[in-house]
């Protein structure tokens, strides 16, 4: 998921970088990067479609890397299985186990942490439905928590509810801080993010726990479902702000995809034609371990 307006230097973030290097030596830099990579953890929105659309070279990137990725994403209305439906209906190979979204990890988040909370949740239907199905308690009022995701309807009085709610002592959490991503015609779709910064403003007050990327907790999920190790695992993404940060703040290198003079390549197709990901490099390979949990403190020390 992509806030195009801050694509304007994603090299900055570059782990292990003093500063710019030359297109050459960047080429040379993937081409090793790619050749000795096991797992990769690639975004969705900008990076593989636009809204209900494929992007260039999208399925053959799936292809070439079939068995060794996760699609990481900041998706907050999709169950897994839906949009992994979805997304092969277009042409993509994905399983709902290859999804690990944003809205879905909150949850489970919730769940987990905080099962007997009062929770005043904004979010699609199919979240909601989750959310009930994991036995969490949805109020309309005198909330522990308020819970944010993408919601097409979130409203005036939606937001005036939830900023009077956490002034009240409820604590805030976000599924995801994109602002938005990326539509086809060079359209955005507003996301979770801009109404973040909507209700944080009014509540005065920021969130106590955001679950999307940048912070650790979709990468680590994903790393857990591969018994990938920090070394080497790519991630592949658009947004600087989400992807490659996200990226840095694990040890993980990290390639970007976009029109900016920083990304990589254009599209998926433009990275098949890299060295390393061309026909007959580093063809894919079976992983045949079984997953392990990593804790994100293992991962950050890597």
């Amino acid at each position: 998921m992509t806030n195009k307006a801050n694509q304007s230097n994603p090299t900055v973030l570059r782990k292990g970088r003093a500063g710019p290097v030359s297109r050459r030596s960047r080429t040379h830099q993937v081409a090793n990067w790619v050749a000795a990579a096991e797992t990769f953890l690639i975004d969705l929105d900008g990076t593989l479609i636009q809204q209900a659309y494929p992007l260039d070279g999208a399925a053959a990137l799936l292809d070439r890397l079939a068995g060794r990725f996760m699609i990481v994403s900041n998706n907050s209305a999709d169950t897994a299985d839906a949009l992994a439906g979805r997304l092969m209906a277009i042409g993509l190979p994905v399983t709902g186990r290859q999804l690990v979204l944003a809205g879905e990890q909150t949850i489970k988040f919730l769940a987990e942490r905080h099962p007997h909370c009062r929770v005043m949740l904004f979010a699609s239907a199919a979240m909601r439905r989750m959310a009930v199905n994991y036995g969490l308690a949805l109020v309309d009022r005198n909330a522990d928590l308020i819970v944010l995701m993408r919601d097409s309807s979130f409203d005036y009085a939606g937001l005036s509810l939830a900023a009077n709610e956490i002034r009240a002592g409820a604590k805030l959490i976000v599924s995801n801080p994109d602002l938005t991503h990326p539509a086809p015609g060079g359209q955005i779709v507003v996301e979770t993010g801009a109404l973040m910064t909507a209700l944080t403003a009014c509540a005065d007050a920021l969130p106590a726990r955001i679950i999307g990327k940048p912070e650790p907790d979709l990468f680590v999920e994903a790393m857990r479902r591969l018994a990938a190790l920090p070394d080497n695992t790519i991630v592949i993404g658009d947004n600087p702000d989400t992807d490659a940060r996200g990226a840095v703040r694990l040890g993980l290198r990290y390639l970007l995809l976009g029109p900016g003079a920083g990304a990589d390549a254009n599209s998926p197709a433009a990275l098949l034609e890299l060295p390393g990901f061309g026909a007959g490099a580093n063809p894919a390979r079976p992983r045949n371990t079984q997953p392990e949990r990593i804790a994100a403190d293992d991962l950050s020390s890597a």
